[in-house]
C-alpha cells in the first residue's frame, strides 16, 4: 500500500467526464517481416508474463472517506487482465483514418476507477502502407492515468 503524492492526487481531483487525465499513445507495428501477424492471445500471454515488473498494473485506488486524505494504491484482489484489454479488427478498413477515428473514441473515455488505471486496445488488420494490401501490421492504443505515472514508473513501463 502506497499513498499518492499531492501531484498524483491532483490529477484525480482535476479529472472530469470532459477532461480525462490519462495519457495515451498509439503504437504502430509492421508485421511484414513476420511469417504471420502477432496473435492477440500471444500478446495477452506476454503481458501476463510481464505484469510482475510493474506492480502498479495490478493496483487500484483506495479512496479515503470524505477526501480527508490522499488515496492509496492497493493490490486489486479481483485483478483480471481481461478487464484491461480489448481486441478490435479493422477488417478491410485497415487504413490510418479508421485507426485515428477508433483512437479518438477510445482515448476520450475516462478510465474506470474501480480497477487499475490502464487499458490497452489491440487493433488487428491495420495496414502500414494503405496502397499495399499485404502490408499488415497491428496497433496498440494505450491509456494510462496521469496519477499512475511519473518519471520513475514511466521508465519501468
Amino acid at each position: 500500500m502506497r499513498q499518492l503524492s499531492e501531484l498524483d492526487a491532483s490529477f484525480l481531483y482535476l479529472e472530469s467526464e470532459s477532461a480525462p487525465m490519462h495519457i495515451g499513445g498509439i503504437y504502430l507495428f509492421d508485421a511484414r517481416d513476420r511469417k504471420e501477424p502477432l496473435a492477440f492471445s500471444t500478446f495477452v500471454a506476454y503481458l501476463r508474463s510481464r505484469l510482475h515488473v510493474v506492480p502498479l498494473f495490478r493496483q487500484r485506488l483506495k479512496e479515503i472517506p470524505l477526501r480527508l486524505g490522499r488515496p492509496y494504491w492497493i493490490d486489486d484482489p479481483g485483478f483480471s487482465i481481461e478487464r484491461h484489454l480489448a481486441y478490435v479488427n479493422l477488417g478491410t478498413n485497415g487504413q490510418l483514418t479508421s485507426l485515428q477515428e477508433l483512437s479518438e473514441r477510445i482515448l476520450e473515455e475516462p478510465l474506470k476507477r474501480d480497477r487499475p488505471l490502464w487499458h490497452i486496445t489491440f487493433v488487428d488488420g491495420f495496414r502500414i502502407d494503405e496502397d499495399d494490401p499485404k502490408s499488415e501490421g497491428f496497433a496498440l492504443i494505450v491509456k494510462l492515468h496521469h496519477a499512475a505515472i511519473d518519471a520513475f514508473s514511466g521508465e519501468e513501463i
